[in-house]
């Protein structure tokens, strides 16, 4: 059989040497190269405007959502700041996953501008998680709220010191690291309960109180499926399935980022999916609002006046944006 047309016989030490003699010249020609690449800039920067053009009435919902979101979240904080009560563990989980759910929005709006829809799922997995987290802490209370702080201590120092321990640094010093893990020691024996089969420290331990209890005497595990469940949240299962593909890169995920019709794959953004990703995530913000703004008070005080009706109106331009993404304006 003939060889290809990139066959030839060569010896490993002298692909080697070829790599090292050709590397350094090929590298400094990618980088010429790419600051040149003006008809693919151009490309892109079409295309970017397409998208904008194409779900022009879309994206202005979108955004007032993001700056309705910075807005409110700079009054929860101050309110959490101010006050201090039997209710403040809930203020405080739910300032957090308010800021937490404006950063990732605001990462989705961006990631779905750039053509990049595959990442912008993957962030929508991260939206509904969070969702799903502050209705179970809105419906657990205080015991749930202080369980949840105390569970991302314990997992946050857990990982700074497994870093620490494999490479000698970190953000945190290490005698820091010492205090902290002791402190979370405590907090694993005090926190985990005697009829759950895992520990605090697992991943969604904090949620532990809210499962029910089994046959076997033992408490059900809480995994995020069960969490959804105890949220009302369940109903998006299948696009969390295929939004994990996309967060974990597996062959289906791959496949899904990649080849975007029969004959056709990405190698870069794309103008295609940006609707099925931007209504699950407007709906998504809709229950996260809902939660952190009609939740943060236990009762209807001046405070959750003022807070409420903001998140009435920030609900209801989300909803105007699921609309506005059901059919495009071009």
């Amino acid at each position: 059989m003939a060889p290809g047309p990139y066959e030839s016989v060569m010896t490993p030490a002298r692909f080697e040497r070829l790599l090292l003699q050709t590397s350094d010249k090929a590298a400094h020609a990618i980088l010429a190269q790419s600051k040149s690449h003006d008809r693919q800039a151009q490309t892109y920067a079409q295309m970017r405007l397409d998208i904008r053009t194409r779900w022009l009435q879309g994206w202005e919902h979108f955004d007032a959502v993001i700056y309705a979101m910075q807005q409110s979240g700079a009054l929860l904080l101050q309110r959490d700041d101010e006050i201090e009560d039997e209710h403040s563990e809930v203020r405080r989980a739910l300032s957090l996953l308010h800021a937490a759910s404006t950063v990732v929005l605001f990462e989705i709006r961006t990631l779905l501008g750039e053509g990049l829809w595959s990442g912008a799922a993957a962030r929508w997995r991260a939206l509904h998680e969070l969702t799903v987290t502050a209705k179970l802490i809105h419906t657990g209370g205080s015991a749930v709220a202080s369980r949840y702080l105390k569970h991302g201590f314990v997992v946050q120092t857990e990982r700074l010191l497994k870093y620490w321990q494999a490479h000698k640094r970190g953000p945190v010093p290490h005698a820091e690291l010492l205090r902290r893990q002791e402190r979370a020691t405590k907090l694993i024996a005090e926190l985990t309960l005697q009829d759950e089969r895992g520990s605090f420290r697992d991943a969604y331990g904090w949620a532990a109180p809210l499962m029910p209890i089994a046959k076997s005497g033992n408490r059900v595990s809480p995994t995020f499926d069960r969490l959804e469940k105890l949220a009302e949240l369940d109903n998006l299962r299948l696009l969390v399935h295929s939004s994990h593909g996309l967060v974990h890169a597996d062959s289906a995920g791959v496949t899904a980022a990649v080849v975007v019709e029969d004959d056709a794959w990405a190698l870069g953004p794309v103008p295609n999916f940006i609707e099925t990703v931007a209504r699950p995530t407007l709906l998504s913000a809709i229950h996260c609002i809902a939660v952190t703004h009609l939740g943060f008070e236990p009762k209807a005080n001046d405070f959750a006046q003022l807070i409420g009706p903001l998140g009435a109106a920030a609900m209801k331009v989300a909803r105007w944006g699921v609309d506005s993404f059901g059919s495009p304006q071009a």
